[in-house]
């Protein structure tokens, strides 16, 4: 039996805790406890078909040591992380005996760290790829396991681009998930180079369009920063900012 620690929060978390519940996985998947934000508990995991209800570890704060009670009184002997906030210790991967996978939702090396969808449509990638990888201690460069990759489009935002690869990001998840559950090796494939992290506050100084009469920075600022709620893209004129979007209204 597999016995869950699930980390995440937010929407591809919540569509990944739903696959762990179907019925499918209940003869082999056991979620014993969560670590997440109570409201998402409350909506994606207290509600969910889970007999034991899992035991609910606030993130709010770094709390390893009520994580490591919960392995070691509840037995838990895989960990599963999705975009979950914090990086953990080796000794919490080591309470699992490394059987512990992380979903993160870009293509590994090369976009390490934040925003990578803004960035990779910035950078004019023609496709898009969701990673499940081992953990390590090293942030985003353990082992890849699973990949999904899809194209993407001409016309794509931010806010289109995430939409899609919520789902790609579930198949995924269950490659990881049906591979478990059969007991069948998961893949290991190493990474060879350091690739790149996007630090979180970068994002904000490429938002502005240097040159308005460039119709392709335009589009493509428009569409690397069109995700509400957030600042779009913008250009400054008279001390003033203005607006771009490539949506109609």
């Amino acid at each position: 039996m597999n016995r869950v620690l699930f980390l995440g929060q937010k929407v591809i978390a919540e569509r990944c805790l739903a696959l762990l519940a179907r019925p499918e996985y209940a003869e082999t998947m056991r979620v014993g406890a969560v670590v997440s934000a109570p409201d998402f508990y409350e909506a994606a995991a207290a509600g969910r078909s889970f007999d034991p209800a899992p035991r609910f570890i606030p993130n709010a704060e770094r709390n390893e040591a009520e994580i490591l009670g919960a392995v070691e009184s509840l037995g838990l002997n895989l960990l599963l992380s999705v975009q979950h906030p914090w990086v953990l210790s080796e000794q919490v991967l080591r309470a699992v005996g490394g059987r512990a996978f992380n979903l993160h939702n870009a293509k590994l090396p090369e976009y390490k760290g934040h925003n990578s969808i803004s960035h990779a449509i910035l950078n004019g990638d023609s496709s898009y790829t969701t990673t499940i990888h081992w953990m390590s201690p090293r942030v985003d460069m353990g082992d890849i396991a699973y990949e999904e990759t899809f194209p993407i489009r001409g016309d794509d935002t931010a806010w289109s681009l995430y939409g899609r690869s919520v789902g790609a990001a579930a198949k995924n998840f269950q490659k990881l998930l049906d591979a478990l559950a059969a007991r069948s090796d998961v893949p290991r494939r190493g990474i060879t180079s350091e690739g790149r992290f996007y630090r979180r506050a970068e994002i904000q100084a490429l938002k502005e369009i240097g040159s308005p009469g460039d119709a392709a920075e335009v589009d493509r600022k428009a569409r690397a920063f069109y995700f509400p709620p957030f600042e779009p893209a913008y250009f400054v004129l008279g001390g003033k900012k203005f607006y771009v979007s490539t949506q109609s209204y």
